[in-house]
C-alpha cells in the first residue's frame, strides 16, 4: 500500500523532473544548431549557471520541504503559506549576489580558467540574458515544493509541460535573430508562462482552503519566529544539494587535466548525460520519501513514517540493481549514441561498469537524504556529503586518476568511494532514528 501511494505521487514528479532536465537539453541542442562561438560560449555558461545559481536556489528551497510536508500532515495550511512566502523572499534575496556575479565576474573568471576571451564574452552575454530566468526560478522552485508537499503533482506537471513547449517553440524563432541570447530569453519566457500557471493553481487552492479553514492570526512576531526554522533548515539543505552536485561538475574539470582531454572530457560528459537521466528518477523517489515521511510525522504517526522509510529504501535497492544490470548491458551502446569516435566510445565503455556501481549506490543514497529532509535533519546529510565527497571522493579520484594512471576510470572510482561512504554515514544516522521522538 505504501509503495502504491508513492508510485501515484511519484509518476507526475518524475515527469516534471524529466521536463526540467529536458529544458537544459533543449537549450544545449539549440546552441548546437548554432555551433561555433554560440555553442562554445553557451555550454560553459549553462554549467556556470547551474553551479552558481540554480543549484543554490534548489538547495535553499528544499529547506521548506520538511516544514511544508509536516504542516500538511498536521493540517496547518497557515504554516505552509508562511513557509512559501518566506522561502520566495529568501531566494529572491539570494539572487542579488548571484546576479552581480553573473553580470560582472563571469568573463574574468572564465579567462582566468584559460578560456579564450571571445568565448568568455559569449558566455557572459548568454548569462546576462539568462538573468530573468534566475529570478523566475526563485519563485517557481518554492511553488513546486509547496504543491508537491500537498501531493498535488499532476496540474504542476501540466504547467511545466506547457512551459517547455513554449520554450522550444520560441527557441527556434528567437535563435534566428538573437542567436544565443534568444535561446536564453526563450528559457525565461517559457518559465514565466509556467510561473503564471503555477500561481493560478496556488491562488485557487488558497481560496478553497480559506473557505474551509478558520483564519489564524499572523502577527509580526509570529512571522519573525517562522524565519528561524526555515533558515536553520535551508542552509544545510543547500549544502547537501550543492556539495554533491558540484562534485559531479568537478569530474569534468578534472577530466580536462588528464593526458587525453580531447577523449576524456567528452567521454565524461556522455556518462554524465546518463547520470542526469537517472538522477530524475532518483530525486523523484527521494522527494516522495521526504513528502510521505513529513506527512506522517506531521500527523503524529511515527510507525507509518518508519514504514514509508523502509518501503522507499527497499524500492531504491531494487531500482539500483536493475540500473546496474542495465548499464552493464548498455556499456557498448551508450557511447555510440553520441559519437562515432572509437577512442571516446572505448573510454565510455570502460567507464560504464563503475558508473553502474555509482548508480547502484546513488539510489539508496538519495532516499536516505530524502528521509533526513523529511524528518528535518538536513545538517546530518550536509556533514556526510562534505566528508564523503571532498575528504574521501575527490582525493581518491585524483590519486587513482593521476597518481595511479587510471585516467577517467580512476576519477569515477573516486566518486564511487564518495557515494559508498555517504551511504554508510547517512545510513547510520537513519538507523539510529527514534521515530517517536521525531513525531
Amino acid at each position: 500500500a505504501e509503495l502504491a501511494m508513492q508510485f501515484r505521487l511519484g509518476c507526475p514528479i518524475m515527469a516534471m523532473n524529466l521536463i526540467w532536465f529536458a529544458k537544459f537539453l533543449a537549450t544545449t541542442l539549440f546552441l548546437g544548431r548554432l555551433g561555433g562561438v554560440e555553442l562554445a560560449g553557451g555550454a560553459p555558461a549553462l554549467t556556470f549557471a547551474n553551479v552558481t545559481g540554480y543549484s543554490i536556489l534548489l538547495g535553499l528551497a528544499t529547506g521548506m520541504e520538511p516544514i511544508c510536508s509536516q504542516a500538511f500532515g498536521a493540517g496547518r495550511m497557515d504554516l505552509m503559506a508562511s513557509a512559501l512566502q518566506n522561502a520566495i523572499l529568501m531566494l529572491l534575496l539570494a539572487c542579488i549576489p548571484i546576479a552581480l556575479a553573473w553580470l560582472y565576474s563571469v568573463e574574468r573568471f572564465l579567462i582566468f580558467l584559460g578560456q579564450d576571451p571571445s568565448l568568455a564574452r559569449a558566455s557572459a552575454r548568454f548569462l546576462k540574458f539568462l538573468l530573468p530566468d534566475l529570478f523566475l526560478q526563485a519563485v517557481i522552485t518554492p511553488l513546486r515544493i509547496f504543491l508537491r508537499c500537498q501531493s498535488d503533482t499532476l496540474p504542476m506537471t501540466i504547467a511545466f509541460t506547457a512551459g517547455i513547449l513554449l520554450h522550444i517553440g520560441l527557441g527556434f524563432l528567437l535563435a534566428m535573430d538573437l542567436r544565443g541570447a534568444g535561446i536564453a530569453l526563450a528559457m525565461g519566457i517559457g518559465d514565466l508562462f509556467t510561473l503564471a500557471l503555477l500561481l493560478s493553481l496556488v491562488l485557487a487552492k488558497s481560496r478553497a482552503s480559506s473557505s474551509k479553514n478558520p483564519k489564524i492570526k499572523n502577527t509580526k512576531n509570529t512571522r519573525r519566529k517562522r524565519w528561524k526554522p526555515l533558515i536553520k533548515l535551508a542552509l544545510p539543505s543547500c549544502a547537501m544539494v550543492c556539495l554533491e552536485w558540484w562534485s559531479y561538475e568537478a569530474i569534468v574539470l578534472l577530466a580536462g587535466l588528464l593526458q587525453d582531454p580531447e577523449i576524456s572530457v567528452p567521454a565524461a560528459a556522455i556518462v554524465l548525460n546518463l547520470d542526469a537521466i537517472l538522477y530524475a528518477l532518483q530525486i523523484t523517489l527521494a522527494s516522495c520519501t521526504a513528502t510521505r515521511i513529513g506527512h506522517e510525522l506531521g500527523a503524529n504517526s511515527p510507525s507509518s513514517a518508519r514504514t514509508a522509510a523502509i518501503a522507499s529504501l527497499l524500492a531504491s535497492l531494487a531500482m539500483g540493481f536493475v540500473t546496474f544490470a542495465s548499464l552493464a548491458v548498455l556499456r557498448s551502446l551508450w557511447g555510440r549514441l553520441f559519437t562515432a569516435d572509437p577512442a571516446i566510445v572505448r573510454s565510455v565503455r570502460r567507464s560504464m561498469p563503475v558508473a553502474g556501481a555509482i548508480e547502484l549506490a546513488n539510489f539508496p543514497l538519495l532516499v536516505l537524504c530524502g528521509i533526513l529532509r523529511g524528518s528535518a535533519r538536513p545538517a546530518a546529510g550536509a556533514v556526510a556529503s562534505l566528508g564523503s565527497f571532498y575528504l574521501i571522493g575527490l582525493p581518491c579520484g585524483v590519486a587513482l586518476g593521476f597518481g595511479a594512471g587510471l585516467g577517467l576510470v580512476g576519477l569515477w572510482l573516486g566518486l564511487l568511494a564518495a557515494v559508498v561512504a555517504c551511504v554508510a554515514l547517512t545510513g547510520m544516522v537513519v538507523l539510529g532514528t527514534d521515530w517517536k521522538e521525531m513525531a
